[in-house]
């Protein structure tokens, strides 16, 4: 049985996690380690084993973790798209 509690305790450490995956990507990024089209996976990858660290050594760490990987790079594509979308905007006016 699930209890509220745990899954708020979950939803928690994702919230400050998040910040902290996508953060860790751009810097995998601006490293030049990989090229550009393997840095969705390895956001991936960084939230898995950031799950695994902060939350347990266990399925729902994992879980959590593939939640942070692709919301950070959900939140990265969000940022990207809309500051070219205002920057569009005022280069017409």
């Amino acid at each position: 049985m699930v209890n509220i509690q745990s899954i708020q305790s979950l939803l928690v450490t994702a919230l400050w996690a998040l910040p902290l995956v996508t953060g860790l990507v751009q810097v995998v990024k601006s490293a030049n380690f990989l090229a550009d089209r393997y840095i969705p996976a390895a956001s991936v990858l960084i939230g898995i084993i950031i799950g695994i660290l902060l939350i347990q050594l266990s399925v729902v760490g994992a879980f959590v973790g593939l939640i942070l990987g692709l919301g950070a790079t959900g939140l990265w594509e969000f940022g990207k798209t809309t500051v070219a979308g205002i920057s569009t905007k005022n280069e017409k006016c």
